[in-house]
């Protein structure tokens, strides 16, 4: 890792309970040295919140309008705290953050959230990427989710207004 911001970086993203998969992504640490760390965390009794599986896409994670009313509850407060360099970047503090909230408003209103830190990381990836947007309804003038991935007919979740 090199300097003490890298382990701190690698420590909060452990503990926010990034898949190892991610943090090689946002480290550039090798996934067989995750894997190990992962090992060893596990044999010392530290509770880790990540499993592997496959990456997961706006395909696989927006299946119903529930999931995408839920994607565009979370990705919109993500787009809250960090604007436009959504498009550019993954803050991978800042939707752990988002996440935390999302989960809040989730349990606030009664409501089980439906995606973990993971899946909301690979959402926020696809908007970096160019494969997702935050969108404006005409209609409702809410903010949305619209990956080009998604199976879904409707674009606002909240009005199923169709462009």
């Amino acid at each position: 890792m090199g300097t003490i911001y890298q382990a701190v970086f690698l420590k909060e993203m452990i503990s926010f309970g990034y898949s190892y998969k991610i943090i090689a992504s946002e480290t550039g640490l090798p996934v067989r040295k995750l894997i190990k760390l992962y090992g060893n965390l596990e044999n010392i009794g530290f509770c880790l919140f990540s499993k592997p599986g496959k990456t997961p896409s706006g395909a696989t994670l927006i299946r119903n309008l529930q999931l995408k009313t839920q994607a565009s509850l979370a990705m919109n407060i993500y787009f809250s705290l960090v604007k436009d360099s959504i498009y550019h970047s993954v803050n991978s503090r800042k939707l752990a953050i988002s996440f935390y909230m999302y989960q809040a408003l989730c349990q606030e209103n009664e409501i089980s959230s439906m995606f973990n830190i993971n899946e909301l990381w690979y959402l926020a990836q696809e908007l970096r990427d160019g494969q997702a947007l935050i969108e404006r309804c005409e209609q409702c003038e809410f903010n949305y989710f619209q990956s080009i991935h998604q199976r879904m007919q409707a674009d606002c979740p909240f009005c199923n207004q169709v462009s």
